[in-house]
């Protein structure tokens, strides 16, 4: 086992979860954001929910921790009370990258957005539809 390389914060607020990135990630920092999130769709999974994810600072990260991203990806589309999930990140490479390496954000609600400010709107469009 290793230490967490990468910083991830993760807080909960009026049904959206909202996650930052910070760094380069290996399996252990994918583990330790990955059980912050699970912990609060265990609390809250009676509601919809909405993840945002602020990638703008993400390095990226080891083949092993985008398999394990992959997995809870999948993990969280199985979850029906997770409505939508959005990424926010300007950098083009970053979201090609993430699409091929972790394939189950191809489905269910999951947008890119170069803004916060936009990312919420299109997540409050799933609280008041």
């Amino acid at each position: 086992m290793h230490d967490p390389h990468g910083y991830s914060t993760v807080e909960y607020d009026k049904q959206i979860i909202r996650a930052q990135f910070v760094g380069s990630f290996n399996l252990e920092g994918v583990q330790e954001y990955i059980s912050k999130v699970k912990k609060i769709v265990k609390q809250h999974h009676q509601e919809k929910l909405m993840l945002l994810v602020d990638i703008q600072k993400f390095d990226g990260a080891t083949p092993e921790a985008y398999t394990e991203m992959d997995a809870y990806n999948a993990w969280c589309n199985a979850q029906q009370c997770i409505v939508a999930k959005a990424l926010v990140t300007k950098q083009r490479p970053v979201q090609a990258i993430t699409r091929n390496y972790a394939p189950s954000y191809k489905e269910k609600q999951v947008q890119f957005f170069e803004t916060i400010d936009e990312t919420k709107l299109w997540l409050e469009s799933f609280i008041h539809p």
